[in-house]
């Protein structure tokens, strides 16, 4: 095949691989691939990640910890929100353009029957081999036990939670969620549904399981205007350590976090390791606050009915029960109509936008659901910023997708310059 000489070339040819193919799983065309390059993806240790909710932001202080404790990291995030750089990252910097120009033509002669995010996959394999990383922290892209990243050999698994997702593309979530579970391999996790749990129990014994609130936990101690202190403790230890992340879930998150780094090097880490790694972590998108002309704005890429009652409660929890404006857009794949119904309260004012993705659902579907005092419709997310700003309401959440190419935010950071 010919090699590409832009990243915009490989970017088209991603998309022409998303129209052709779309999402396809399971896990025999990657292993293929990647037995042709010599199974970059075996040559270091790996610790992988899955859930419906959550698993990006702890796949990030994972690797965060773990860096500041001395080691080369590399970690994998999906989906991507602007560039594709987004999604490979080593010691918590993106890859550059022509690092990921380099690492697709090194891979693409083999990767003809692959879907678009299995040649996502390949690359970061591949670059974290060429990097020669100590560890790669990697996230499921969905589901997990027919997911492209389930060719690893982990030292260490993570399941986050389990809630209702994608369930029209992989039937039983918890068979899929739980599918990245390997023999005597530790799993951490915050699953909290006994009935899950046993499953979890039939296929791992009970002293390679370590579960949130049984076997470790972590408390919010103090919130201040952007981090909050939580304390993490297990039978070892118990410590203090800051996050810059906000929200009730990041506690969680952080606490796996810390759980799974302890377990992957056996308890020698430093205090100093995983507060660095912490206050260090950052991830846009996730209960993510800006202030712009009186108002405070969340920034929260909420897209199913879990997160968004997640996201219900934590507005509750810093902002109390004030009416907002909600900015919002949602793919046709997703359970809009009760996800409208949780976070919309009657007094709330909602403009509705078109996230960028052809999975888009039509703003005029959603806009019949609504039933609150003020809807209107505005696709274009910088407008619908502009409207916002001249209603009443002082807290504004912009929420319900990942897929906005970043634009809200871009746009608020060049507001604060001009106001």
């Amino acid at each position: 095949m010919v090699k590409f000489l832009t990243l915009n070339e490989c970017i088209d040819f991603l998309k022409t691989k998303n129209k052709k193919l779309g999402i396809k799983f399971g896990l025999e065309r990657i292993t293929t691939t990647l037995q042709q390059l010599n199974n970059p993806h075996k040559k270091y240790k790996t610790i992988h990640i899955a859930g419906t909710n959550g698993k990006g932001s702890t796949t990030t202080m994972t690797a965060s910890i773990l860096h500041a404790a001395g080691y080369k990291v590399g970690s994998f995030i999906s989906p991507k929100i602007s560039a594709y750089n987004e999604m490979f990252l080593l010691n918590g910097e993106e890859i550059s353009n022509d690092e990921l120009l380099k690492n697709f033509n090194e891979i693409i002669d083999f990767c003809d029957d692959l879907t678009a995010f299995e040649i996502l996959t390949v690359i970061a394999f591949n670059f974290f081999y060429h990097e020669n990383v100590d560890y790669a922290v990697i996230e499921v892209g969905c589901g997990g036990l027919l997911d492209s990243t389930n060719v690893i050999d982990p030292v260490a698994t993570v399941i986050t939670n389990i809630a209702s997702d994608h369930e029209n593309w992989l039937g039983d979530i918890v068979q899929h969620k739980l599918g990245i579970i390997k023999p005597d391999i530790p799993l951490i996790t915050a699953i909290q549904e006994e009935e899950i749990i046993q499953k979890v129990y039939s296929k791992l014994p009970q002293d390679k399981v370590f579960i949130f609130k049984k076997d470790f936990t972590s408390v919010s101690k103090k919130i201040l205007e952007d981090r909050q202190i939580v304390h993490f403790e297990d039978k070892n230890q118990n410590f203090d350590c800051e996050i810059k992340l906000l929200g009730d879930f990041q506690i969680i998150n952080s606490a796996l976090a810390i759980k799974t780094c302890l377990k992957v090097l056996e308890n020698k880490l430093s205090l100093d390791a995983v507060r660095d790694g912490l206050i260090k972590s950052k991830i846009h998108y996730r209960f993510e606050k800006f202030c712009l002309k009186n108002k405070n704005f969340i920034l929260d890429a909420a897209h199913n009915l879990a997160g968004i009652n997640v996201l219900k409660n934590s507005l509750k929890k810093y902002f109390g029960d004030g009416k907002k404006t909600v900015i919002i857009g949602i793919l046709n794949d997703k359970d809009f109509s009760h996800m409208l119904k949780c976070l919309i309260e009657n007094e709330d004012s909602v403009i509705i936008s078109r996230p960028c993705s052809e999975r888009a659902c039509d703003p005029k579907i959603l806009f019949d659901l609504l039933e609150c005092k003020e809807k209107i419709i505005e696709e274009n997310y910088e407008k619908a910023i502009d409207k916002a700003l001249k209603m009443e309401n002082e807290l504004i959440v912009i929420t319900g997708t990942f897929y906005n190419d970043d634009i809200p935010r871009k746009y608020l950071k060049k507001l604060q310059t001009t106001f």
